[in-house]
């Protein structure tokens, strides 16, 4: 009896591991086909198809992957593992068991089995029979159909990867739209076909004052042609808002000119809005006034002269000494002033602010400020 009841028990083990493999190979296979499909038809939505032609393609996939949802996996979970049916695909395997262990699987265990017709010594003997050959079967001969369909699956899962990868790197809108296929967040097919903005331009970026920064955004699925808005405020200002112009098929435009304050910008179509972005406007570092001392030589006996403040044209005797005292807009670093000869003349800073230096005039020449600030921004074009 506890030949029988140990022979019951493997039969069972040996069933539900039918039943797994079975439901583990149509998935594999289900898996990497429906990852190729969806991977195939995300890339076919770079080529520019039209909107209700991508919705058809993702009904047309969705029903596909269905179907084989049902027949791979669903059917697999629901094909009969019993431990009978086991036994009989044994015998079929092993011809030479003899029907030993669907007789001891049947019999086994059944208090009538004498009324039946079946001796006690030639039940034991099956039992006994069956007991040892059940310890000699191989489970990979068991199990060949479902193991084969496993390793048939790894190369179609593997390709389906590497297809759907692709198409989620290359199509950054990909992912959402499983999320909305899958999770039930899509209502309509309209919602599908909305306008979409998939790219925005420059995005975050600093700029100097006085700048243009023109905004483009790529807006997919326009059918209506529904105007596309940019919004932006100025730093410490209420939020404007103007439609951008459509320069091509997907993208629109937009001029932003002359900032002078850091601005945020986003830009939005029917219902769908991209990021925040902001410009940061940086402001070179000027000098806010300056004014020269010429301290003439001493033979000419003249008392030093105040030139007007932010005059920078010198008028003097050769020999006399131009001594500057300025103020910047902006702590610096560095200061000096670069003569269009070569020559330059390191100003000292004191309090970050003010700045001192002198210089002999030797002959007729041009000259500009440098100015580098703590920031490390330096004054691009300075009046020469």
């Amino acid at each position: 009896m506890g030949s029988s009841d140990e022979i019951k028990r493997k039969l069972k083990r040996l069933s539900m591991r039918w039943k797994l493999l079975i439901i583990l190979g149509g998935f594999m296979l289900w898996l990497g086909v429906s990852c190729a499909v969806f991977g195939s038809i995300f890339l076919l939505t770079l080529t520019g198809i039209p909107g209700m032609a991508r919705f058809a393609l993702f009904l047309i996939g969705v029903a596909a992957t269905s179907l084989l949802l049902w027949r791979w996996v669903i059917k697999g979970a629901l094909a009969d593992t019993s431990p009978l049916n086991l036994a009989r695909r044994i015998e079929r395997i092993y011809p030479d068991s003899n029907a030993t262990v669907i007789t001891a699987l049947q019999l086994g265990g059944n208090p009538e089995v004498e009324r039946l017709g079946y001796l006690r010594g030639f039940l034991d003997e099956t039992i006994r029979q069956a007991a040892e050959f059940m310890g000699r079967i191989d489970p990979r001969r068991v199990y060949a159909e479902e193991l084969k369909l496993i390793r048939r699956s790894i190369p179609s899962l593997l390709v389906g990867a590497l297809l759907f990868s692709l198409s989620l790197y290359l199509s950054a809108g990909s992912l959402g739209l499983i999320f909305e296929l899958f999770h039930g967040a899509v209502e309509s097919p309209i919602r599908i076909l909305s306008p979409r903005i998939v790219e925005v331009s420059p995005g975050d970026r600093q700029v100097r004052s006085g700048q243009s920064v023109k905004v483009t955004a790529k807006v997919v699925d326009n059918i209506a042609d529904r105007p596309v808005t940019l919004f932006y405020r100025l730093e410490g200002g209420g939020w404007h808002q103007a439609i951008m112009t459509k320069e091509e098929a997907e993208i629109y435009g937009m001029k932003l000119e002359n900032l002078s304050r850091s601005i945020e910008y986003y830009v939005a179509v029917s219902g769908s809005e991209s990021p925040r972005y902001k410009i940061k406007v940086i402001r070179e570092p000027i000098l806010s006034r300056f004014r020269y001392e010429i301290l003439y030589p001493s033979y000419t006996g003249l008392s030093p002269q105040m030139l007007e403040e932010n005059s920078g044209d010198i008028k003097a005797l050769v020999g006399s000494i131009a001594r500057l005292s300025a103020e910047s807009t902006k702590p610096l670093q560095k200061a000096s002033i670069r003569f269009e000869s070569g020559g330059k003349v390191d100003l000292k800073i004191t309090g970050g602010t003010s700045l001192s230096g002198q210089f002999r005039l030797e002959k007729e020449d041009k000259y500009h400020f440098e100015l580098l600030d703590t920031e490390g921004i330096s004054n691009s074009n300075p009046v020469r």
